[in-house]
């Protein structure tokens, strides 16, 4: 049967999970309705037992005593088959031990039992509800990713709504029918929830989730490991305490206020079947209140107003019923408490719970199986057993027991329950922020353990493996290692020069006349001319009073190289102007090597003084002289350097001026900025223009902030260098970044409804995939916004997390993003990046934006011209390939301002499009 559209919409579900969604619904629906049978049955058995034997209500606190001790027990199984069996079989497992356990209450109905079963059956009730909880919230974890979970957790969930509405509305004829005859039906529906179990893993979402997410966990063998886990998850992860606590809050305040209610229903009703009745009707009202709110009203409350109003709800509505209950005699306080019990009864159920479970979603599938244990397994049961010990100790001291105390006591729960509700606000964004984290970075820490790892250190060292070898002398060079010489002496005799590089980098760690002894005898000894250089380097940086002059004339230019290097870095007086001329020498010798070891000497001494030499050699004729040069200049660090060189920008290797000018720092920042201002679309441009966010400060944020006014065809690498620069929006300036935020969403709204249009029109595949790359870059464009008006690192990992691209991740982004940013931007940004399907988005697009008017020569002229957007090079290129495979009439104005673009496809297509116009 097809289901219209409209219902779908009305309920925020998508066509690709409705199927999902609905038979998780029936598999509910028959488990409720098994449990609430159940619970009918048993409950005006336990009634009916109090008023026979002339007991108290304060009965019932035994009751929540006895389900304390079997909630940790069964919670404590659960926990352990979660760990050994997988998922399919622990959810049968469940379903079976339901259906028994249900089976087997009722064939011990017989009229006659003893007082201690009424107590057994109605504890046991909470079992079962505790199971179905688990297996059932274990699957939708698995199911769902956290942008779903806070649309569709509530309208999963709601199967057992209806059921439990059947349920107690049946249970009005549990006197005419009998407590046994509904416990056969319960059977019934328990084993019909089977049925529709193996429809539902019949699904191939379902296989292809739980063998993608389903990862055994650690067996624990011991009970006291297994306490101590989960201390060490509650304690360690603040999110899952803070839920876990919350939790515990609301079902304490929900036992007390039902308790009150309970005992004025008690002396109310005189006969039993007026009893059973009326708490089957008062039952049935608030299921049926339940189903309504959680059906049409939780998803659409938790998607307006987020996880931390829509838990506020709850215990706000409560406490004002609550203050007001003082103020009332016995009559009123009767409605009161009623009013009450529904109210928590339907937003426990409607809201409370699913919001719970759908802020442990951004944590990983571990964390959040066991949080869903942790809080139906041991907080449900401490809730269970303090208020059971509290009621029980108030009526050993107060038969009457009075009321008003017990509302005293919510309020302070109450109290207490929203306090934790603020302070689980900010861990639920970190936690978010940290699940993107976690998923696209992994770094690998690596640390020495002192003396006991030497002799591996020294084998690794004097072995044949010269990468290992390095790796070893590079590694301890600032560590604090016993017998580090032993290892450079070993490092400056083996065989590879590699390795004696690196001994010679690491010598100064060992005595100075040790050093000392072993760098001449390497200048003496070794071959290779390249070690006997970096031998005297090293010797400029050790020794005070040494005779630089036969290394100044030695035969080998590297050697001079390093002996001019060392005379002026050590300042070593008595050699520095023989030094000098023989530098200046080789700068303006006619052989390019020659000036290509000038141009490394003057990285090396970093000299202001002969700073015009390298201005020289940044023009030098040879390639290989200029690129040595550009590198020398680039630890110069010097903003006339860095003019010189955009000046003469072209011909130069690109990387290296990057470098340099990177090197620069904040003086080169007005040099940049001048050259960018005058050369706009230079193709180097944006480069630059990271160059100066890079440098960060003051000055960068300033010299941005005016370009992104002056440069609107930069406008996207200002805002990346912006965040590069950690700017962020003040008061004075936040107007003016909204608005750049905004034109960027109203540019990118437009996107969808065009590329749907063109598939209608069977345009060109090549077109559509180049808008589709369009909206994308806005998304980026709107996410360096983003990092300026709020917070830049989430914002980061938010975009990471979409770049990740698979489901998780970019839920989890897009819940990031809706958590931090304002509505105004956030719900058209996750309308037009949570789905693929394009037409979903344009529907949901429709709601809160005005569909343009189209036409293929409209997108055309829009795309050329730049009208709604600054497309890329490629979109506009795409546009003239499709004009001139379709044969569509040619503007000449149009496209010949594109035969002189920068960009060589743009220009080179424009002319062939011209050309074949002109032929044509």
């Amino acid at each position: 049967m097809q289901v219209p559209a409209a219902f779908k919409r009305l309920l925020l579900i998508r066509d690709e999970e409705w199927v999902l969604v609905t038979r998780m619904f029936a598999f509910e629906f028959f488990q409720g309705a098994s449990i609430a049978l159940f619970l009918t049955s048993s409950f005006p058995l336990f009634i009916n037992y109090l008023k026979q034997a002339e007991l108290p209500i304060s009965e019932l606190s035994k009751v929540f005593i006895l389900t304390s001790f079997l909630l940790w027990f069964f919670g404590w199984l659960y926990n352990k088959l979660e760990n050994m069996l997988s998922v399919k079989h622990i959810t049968l497992g469940v379903l079976v031990f339901n259906a028994l356990s249900i089976f087997l209450f009722m064939l011990f109905i017989s009229g006659n039992e003893s007082g201690w079963f009424y107590y057994v059956m109605l504890a046991w009730f909470y079992v079962l509800y505790l199971l179905n909880n688990l297996e059932f919230w274990g699957l939708a974890s698995r199911l769902f990713d956290v942008r779903q979970s806070r649309r569709l957790f509530a309208i999963v969930s709601a199967g057992d709504i209806p059921a439990k509405f059947i349920g107690f509305v049946a249970a009005a004829l549990v006197h005419q029918i009998g407590s046994q005859e509904l416990l056969w039906i319960a059977s019934g529906a328990s084993l019909l929830s089977l049925l529709f179990f193996h429809r539902l893993i019949s699904l191939d979402i379902f296989q292809t989730e739980l063998h993608t997410l389903h990862v055994p966990h650690t067996v624990h063998t011991t009970s006291s490991n297994s306490a101590k886990e989960f201390y060490n998850l509650i304690m360690g992860n603040k999110l899952i305490r803070q839920v876990a606590i919350i939790s515990f809050f609301t079902l304490c305040c929900f036992l007390i206020v039902n308790f009150v209610f309970y005992g004025y229903v008690k002396k109310r009703f005189e006969t039993d079947s007026s009893l059973a009745e009326f708490i089957a009707w008062f039952l049935a009202a608030s299921t049926a209140i339940t189903l309504i709110i959680k059906v049409l009203f939780s998803n659409r409350i938790v998607n307006q107003y987020g996880i931390i109003r829509s838990l506020l709800i709850t215990p706000v509505i409560v406490a004002i019923i609550a203050v007001i209950s003082f103020f009332g005699n016995d009559n009123v306080l009767f409605y009161l408490f009623g009013t009450m019990a529904i109210i928590i009864e339907v937003l426990r159920s409607a809201i409370q719970s699913p919001v719970l479970l759908a802020t442990l979603q951004p944590l990983s599938l571990h964390q959040r199986l066991q949080g869903h244990t942790i809080m139906k397994g041991i907080m449900d049961p401490v809730a269970f057993f303090i208020i059971g010990v509290l009621l029980y100790v108030l009526y050993h001291f107060d038969n009457n027991l009075n009321f008003r105390i017990l509302s005293a006591i919510i309020l302070v729960m109450i109290s207490l329950w929203i306090i934790w509700i603020f302070s689980a606000d900010k861990n639920y964004i970190l936690t978010l922020s940290a699940a993107i984290r976690n998923r696209s970075v992994n770094e690998r820490d690596i640390q020495l353990s002192d003396a006991e790892s030497f002799e591996v250190l020294r084998e690794k060292v004097a072995g044949n493996d010269e990468s290992d070898a390095a790796f070893v002398l590079r590694l301890i060079k600032n560590q604090h290692l016993a017998n580090k010489s032993d290892l450079i002496v070993i490092g400056l005799k083996h065989s590879s020069p590699i390795v004696k590089h690196e001994a010679i980098n690491a010598i100064a760690e060992i005595s100075k006349q040790e050093a000392n002894n072993h760098l001449h005898y390497l200048f003496r000894e070794d071959a290779d001319p390249g070690i006997k250089a970096a031998a005297v380097r090293m010797l400029s940086h050790i020794e005070s009073i040494i005779d630089f002059s036969p290394y100044l004339h030695h035969e080998d230019p590297q050697i001079i190289c390093a002996a001019i290097s060392g005379i002026i870095n050590g300042r070593f007086p008595l050699q520095l102007d023989e030094a000098e001329k023989k530098l200046r020498r080789l700068a303006s010798s006619l052989n390019p090597i020659n000036r290509k070891c000038a141009a490394e000497i003057l990285g090396e001494i970093n000299n202001k003084t002969l700073q015009p030499l390298i201005l020289n050699l940044l023009n030098d004729p040879n390639d290989e002289v200029v690129r040595t040069a550009l590198q020398s200049a680039r630890r110069m660090k010097s903003p006339e350097i860095a003019e010189t060189i955009l000046k003469s920008f072209a011909g130069k290797n690109k990387t290296l001026v990057f470098k340099m000018l990177e090197a620069c720092g904040i003086a080169a920042v007005p040099v940049i900025a001048n050259f960018i201002l005058n050369n706009p679309r230079n193709e180097s441009a944006g480069k630059l223009i990271n160059i100066i966010g890079m440098n960060g400060g003051s000055e960068s944020h300033r010299i941005l902030d005016l370009m992104i006014d002056q440069l609107p065809l930069c406008q996207s690498q200002i805002l990346h260098a912006l965040h590069l620069s950690r700017f962020h929006v003040n008061h004075a300036l936040q107007n003016k970044y909204e608005n750049i935020a905004r034109n960027y969403l109203e540019a990118a709204v437009q996107l969808p409804f065009k590329i749907l249009f063109l598939k209608q029109q069977s345009e060109s595949e090549l077109l559509i995939n180049a808008l589709h790359l369009e909206l994308a870059s806005l998304r980026d464009q709107l996410l360096s916004v983003f990092t300026l008006l709020y917070d830049g690192d989430k914002i980061q990992r938010a975009k990471t997390g979409l770049k990740v691209n698979t489901r998780e991740s970019i839920a989890n982004a897009l819940e990031l993003i809706d958590q931090i940013t304002v509505k105004e931007f956030s719900h058209p940004f996750i309308c037009l990046y949570e789905q693929k399907d394009i037409g979903l988005i344009c529907a949901e697009l429709k709601k809160s934006f005005r569909e343009p008017y189209l036409s293929v020569s409209l997108i055309y002229d829009d795309i050329l011209r730049d009208k709604s957007h600054d497309y890329a090079s490629w979109t506009k290129a795409c546009v003239i390939y499709s004009m001139v495979k379709k044969k569509a009439p040619v503007d000449v104005y149009l496209l010949e301002p594109l035969r002189f673009s920068v960009n060589a496809l743009l220009r080179e297509i424009a002319n062939f499009a011209l050309d074949a116009r002109a032929m044509s």
